[in-house]
């Protein structure tokens, strides 16, 4: 009988162990599990971070990349500034002295105009002088504006007495060609501007209006000046 109420009990401790161990089985596999989700969790969250450290770094890389052609270009773009800068003022400086000697060729070529017959040879050489004068005026006029040798200067001034000055430069030449000058100078006050710009505005469009009139039969043009009612 003790024998067998021994075998039972050991039986029964065995039952227990048994049942233990598979409560601390279940248990490790449960943390096991759990261990391997956070670790996959915690993986998921570096791979994220290191997914958004790459784009940034990109994206930065990108800027800087944008940032350094824009800086190479303004470096670009001042250099060939630069030379631009000399190459107008050397050109600028050719024109003004080209421009002395010219106005120089244009005052003799009247002074010449007002002392010998205007019917003689020697008067259509001469003519032929003033109108190459004019000419080159022109061009180096726009040369100098275009090398910025002669900044605008823009003050008070008479529309008036530039239009007659102007006139006066070309009026023998419109005389010689049979063309008419009529001028109709109105009552226009002072007005800021700029007097040789001007002069060189109204001089070019006698010029184009005496090649077109230089096969007409009726050849007249009138320089009218006066004020805008609506300004």
């Amino acid at each position: 009988m003790a024998i067998i109420q021994h075998a039972v009990g050991d039986a029964l401790e065995w039952r227990r162990m048994r049942e233990e161990n598979l409560r601390y089985r279940l248990h490790l596999e449960d943390e096991v599990r759990q261990r391997t989700a956070e670790l996959a969790e915690a993986n998921d969250g570096l791979r994220k971070a290191h997914d958004e450290l790459e784009k940034r770094v990109a994206e930065r890389t990108a800027e800087l990349t944008t940032a350094n052609a824009n800086l190479l270009s303004a470096i670009e773009n001042r250099r060939q500034a630069e030379e631009a800068l000399v190459r107008s003022e050397r050109l600028g400086g050719v024109a003004h002295e080209f421009n002395n000697i010219n106005t120089s060729v244009l005052g003799f070529s009247e002074l010449a105009l007002g002392v010998v017959d205007e019917n003689s040879e020697l008067a259509s050489f001469l003519n032929r002088i003033r109108r190459a004068a004019l000419r080159a005026k022109s061009i180096t006029t726009n040369l100098m504006t275009f090398a910025g040798a002669r900044a605008g200067c823009r003050r008070a001034a008479s529309l008036n007495r530039i239009a007659e000055e102007t006139i006066g430069l070309i009026a023998r030449e419109m005389e010689t060609d049979g063309i008419k000058l009529v001028k109709a100078l109105g009552n226009v006050p002072d007005t800021v501007l700029d007097s040789d710009q001007i002069a060189q505005v109204v001089l070019n469009l006698l010029t184009n209006a005496r090649h077109s009139l230089l096969d007409r039969a009726r050849k007249e043009i009138t320089v009218e000046t006066g004020v805008d009612g609506n300004n």
